[in-house]
């Protein structure tokens, strides 16, 4: 998973996300912390579900190789309080279109 690079979840009927999504995992058991597993992943496709909201903004600056991200035809009537410039990855490619 610290090498997955494309994650496709179009077309699935999704709701939500989880709460921690991008977010690292918790210390070791020698309390060493954890990098995110999805820290490499570049592409994220999100396209077509059902998502009305998505994580707040920390999870996604956790995402920090990402370069296009696809939230289009979901029912999304806003972003997360935060999500701008300063907590987003280096996006070349955001599209939200299409959605309520």
């Amino acid at each position: 998973h610290e090498f997955l690079l494309t994650l496709d979840a179009s077309q699935n009927a999704l709701t939500d996300l989880p709460a921690h999504f991008g977010l690292p995992e918790p210390p070791d058991q020698f309390g060493r912390p954890e990098p995110s597993s999805l820290s490499n992943l570049r592409e994220l496709n999100l396209n077509h579900n059902k998502l009305a909201s998505l994580p707040a903004a920390q999870c996604w600056s956790e995402l920090s190789s990402l370069v296009n991200l696809d939230v289009g035809h979901n029912v999304l009537a806003s972003l997360p309080a935060g999500f701008g410039a300063n907590n987003l990855p280096p996006l070349v490619r955001l599209d939200a279109a299409h959605n309520a």
